[in-house]
């Protein structure tokens, strides 16, 4: 009966020469892994004139298979796809085929292999991949402006968009070193890059030149789960990689305790100088004042001679599940750290904030 309704409504968007289709099929709660009680995507109830009419579709909990010789939507300018079962290579297919694609958005759409559109997408400014099972991802997108990925630390080659400004990337547990390599060909061109990783420690830290410069990059965040010890070094490379960058912003997460550098019987590492000339703020949450915190801060702020803000949070902007909040004794400890390891090194033109 669903089935039926749902036909009849779309032979009348297309008699009524409709630009839009939105099927919004989602349950409330969420479904279990193998459900596929899923509304056929209606191919056969589109005519050559309603294909080319259309240009948003939105679709989300529908089976989308589309027939063996479709050539895709030539004028679709929006395509968003929630939770729908389709074939990668169907999938692949079609998008090579929206040559005006603007925006597109891939989520929960488990292609269990790789997505890789090789025909062009020159209008395509906005483009998103969540949850997807994927094994690599590429796209031919010359003037992409806006990339955001969820999902397992997979290749991904945007090598071809110059136009690249922002990227928000979500990766699952992988060292930092490794998240750097594979997001190579995505992070050239990038200006604005949020990052949000679960950060495995390397099995040998050491300082890393990496040959990729991020020589676009003006403004970094990062939100870092550490699920064991801090590990200064990987940071320190990272930040490196970016030469020009004006705002740094780093989020720490920590599982469990961790301690201060009061409790620890390890000297202050002083890491050889690197000036970051364009610095100009600084802000850190999650600042626990472990000795990894501590020599990348002293670094930063010795290194930055044009930094004007400095502002350091102990409290968590991003917490984790479970995780208690401090005590006004313990604050007031942290502050008392930074100031006593910072002392002397801050420039005067530069305000210091302690939250």
């Amino acid at each position: 009966m669903l089935v039926e309704h749902l036909d009849n409504w779309v032979r009348f968007a297309v008699s009524s020469r409709a630009k839009a289709l939105v099927f919004d099929l989602a349950r409330e709660q969420r479904q279990p892994p193998g459900c596929v009680d899923r509304y056929k995507f209606p191919f056969e109830l589109l005519d050559e004139d309603s294909i080319h009419r259309l240009q948003k579709l939105h679709l989300s909990f529908v089976d989308f298979q589309p027939p063996m010789h479709f050539s895709g939507f030539p004028n679709l300018r929006k395509l968003d796809l929630s939770i729908v079962s389709v074939n990668g290579k169907d999938i692949q297919h079609v998008l090579s085929n929206c040559c005006n694609l603007e925006w597109l958005s891939i989520v929960r759409c488990h292609l269990n292999g790789e997505l890789k559109v090789n025909g062009p997408l020159p209008h395509l400014l906005y483009l998103k991949v969540a949850t997807c099972r994927l094994t690599n991802i590429a796209f031919h997108a010359v003037n992409l402006a806006t990339f955001e990925y969820r999902g397992l630390a997979v290749p991904i080659d945007l090598s071809k968009s110059s136009e690249l400004k922002c990227a928000n990337i979500w990766y699952y547990g992988d060292t930092l070193e490794h998240t750097i390599t594979v997001l190579a060909n995505v992070l050239i061109n990038v200006q604005h890059l949020t990052l949000d990783t679960a950060c495995e420690p390397p099995k040998i830290p050491c300082l890393m030149h990496y040959r990729c410069k991020f020589s676009q990059m003006t403004c970094l965040q990062l939100r870092l789960v550490y699920i064991q010890e801090f590990n200064i070094l990987s940071l320190v490379s990272f930040v490196r990689s970016a030469p020009f960058i004006k705002k740094l912003e780093l989020h720490f997460r920590f599982p469990s305790y961790v301690h201060s550098v009061q409790e620890s019987d390890e000297p202050i590492r002083k890491l050889p100088e690197r000036l970051f000339n364009n610095l100009k703020s600084l802000y850190v949450t999650g600042f626990k004042a472990c000795i990894g915190q501590v020599e990348f801060l002293s670094h930063m702020v010795e290194n930055s001679p044009a930094l004007e803000i400095l502002s350091i949070d102990h409290s968590d902007k991003y917490p984790l599940e479970g995780r208690e909040q401090d005590t006004k004794m313990v604050v007031d400890a942290v502050h008392r750290i930074a100031r006593r390891y910072l002392e002397g090194k801050i420039s005067s033109k530069c305000t210091l904030i302690l939250l």
